[in-house]
């Protein structure tokens, strides 16, 4: 794909908008307060989404990450798991609005995530939450982005983050669509192929930031608590599992769920095995 093929497939997809069709009347009837801001940190303007409960005290902070393919926006159920999340958990939750792929590559989404990640601990006051307890969750894409984050914020020798939460991560970029276990409605290998080619140049995707499976055990030894969820019913399911399996071997607590009968985008879209999904991300926090 060259550039302009490249902005075609993206600008495609963002007219998509079959999730993005939630009645504004359940948001207002949601106990919970949402606010926008554009931050300007260390030279590069970041917007973020901030969904607190309306009467909440010093407490934990959520960091999500929504996904799509590095190119998709966040969209209205996006916006739904964080009001949920908020409510239920009665944290803060700081949506990234990231920079979208192709217009922006990586590492542009890494840096992003970083930067936001070192301004939430160093605002922590007046944040009024813990920077004892800042977690780091992202979906799909979104769950590379942070995984690619804990690594970057590792190797400064930063320890920010005391949990992630990895909802049906990519994690695995280099190991081509076609190598990996297809399942009936799963992803189509040219649909992610795109996403790939969109988001880094080929010889990128063994990158270990790209492709976090393949970074040293040097590194993921130090790693945060971590909760990894699956569709059984996904072609990343099976990345995300040796995922797992290298944190436990590198001795990091680490929690892994597949939910079987599920799709990939699940949790998000509220589709199959949500509630079960939703309660396991609630019960994994500590807050």
């Amino acid at each position: 794909m060259n550039s302009q093929e490249k902005l075609n497939f993206a600008y495609e997809i963002r007219k998509n908008k079959r999730l993005d069709s939630i009645d504004p009347y359940i948001f207002s009837h949601m106990p919970v307060e949402e606010k926008e801001i554009d931050l300007n940190l260390n030279n590069q303007m970041i917007k973020i989404f901030i969904t607190e409960p309306k009467y909440i005290e010093n407490t934990g902070v959520i960091i999500n990450l929504h996904g799509g393919g590095f190119v998709k926006g966040r969209l209205d159920y996006d916006k739904l798991f964080c009001y949920e999340l908020a409510q239920t958990l009665n944290v803060k939750v700081i949506s990234l609005d990231y920079k979208l792929a192709p217009e922006f590559t990586y590492p542009t989404q890494i840096n992003e995530c970083y930067e936001l990640v070192k301004w939430v601990y160093n605002n922590h006051h007046e944040l009024n939450v813990d920077k004892g307890k800042i977690a780091l969750m992202g979906h799909s894409a979104g769950g590379n982005l942070v995984t690619a984050t804990t690594i970057k914020l590792i190797e400064e020798g930063l320890s920010m983050v005391n949990q992630l939460i990895l909802d049906y991560p990519a994690l695995a970029l280099h190991i081509m669509p076609e190598n990996k276990k297809k399942f009936h409605k799963d992803l189509p290998y040219e649909l992610v192929h795109a996403f790939n080619k969109c988001y880094c140049e080929k010889e990128e995707l063994s990158d270990y930031k790209v492709s976090p499976l393949l970074a040293s055990g040097h590194i993921l030894r130090q790693f945060p608590k971590t909760l990894i969820i699956t569709a059984g019913q996904d072609m990343l399911a099976e990345e995300a599992k040796k995922f797992h399996d290298r944190l436990i071997e590198n001795h990091v607590f680490s929690k892994y769920q597949s939910f079987k009968h599920s799709h990939h985008g699940f949790t998000v879209d509220r589709r199959k095995e949500y509630t079960s999904a939703f309660e396991l991300i609630c019960s994994f926090f500590e807050y």
